[in-house]
């Protein structure tokens, strides 16, 4: 009994730290252009581009209506840090998650408020996900919503070096009344 408790601590408070290690900028402010430049004192301005390889407009004409995984209020930490953990067993399952909508300079997030460590931004377990739709009415912190979407990998450029970032490629985006949450059975 003691061991599962602290497994599941563990688990949460690695959720927590996961989102601020997100190789993505994470200081709020409007939503830019699809690439920034990033200075630094040394080398001058790097232009760094995010790559989200999927089109969001032509996987919705085939998306069905299917869930692989509904993230609810139990667990949800531990699910959010086992996708980051383990993408590959996750990667395009579709998954339905509650939480605020977060925005982070130009990168939007779904999560809700958790542990915090000196490495967290803002005390939000969340996941990045990217959307057509409109979302300029959403504030940050305060709109709570339900995204449905495709588990995908995307790849941060700049300079000599690419890394790999998760999101969720959004198939709809919805504003819920805070706190119904999907509750696991």
């Amino acid at each position: 009994m003691k061991r599962s408790a602290v497994i599941i601590l563990i688990s949460f408070l690695l959720a927590g730290c996961a989102a601020g290690k997100s190789s993505h900028a994470q200081t709020p402010a409007e939503a830019a252009p699809e690439v920034t430049a990033i200075s630094t004192e040394n080398s001058g301005a790097l232009e760094f581009t995010d790559d989200y390889p999927y089109d969001i407009a032509e996987d919705r004409k085939s998306y069905d209506g299917h869930v692989d995984f509904t993230v609810g209020d139990k667990m949800y930490s531990a699910q959010i840090n086992d996708w980051y953990i383990n993408f590959p067993d996750y990667a395009g399952a579709v998954v339905e998650i509650e939480g605020f909508f977060l925005q982070f300079d130009r990168y939007l997030y779904v999560g809700r408020k958790g542990p915090s460590c000196p490495y967290c931004i803002g005390g939000y377990v969340d996941f990045e996900f990217a959307t057509d739709s409109d979302v300029s009415e959403f504030e940050s912190g305060k709109t709570w919503i339900k995204v449905i979407g495709y588990l995908r990998e995307g790849t941060m450029n700049g300079g000599k070096t690419s890394k790999p970032f998760y999101y969720i490629e959004a198939m709809s985006v919805e504003v819920c009344p805070e706190g119904l949450a999907v509750v696991d059975s």
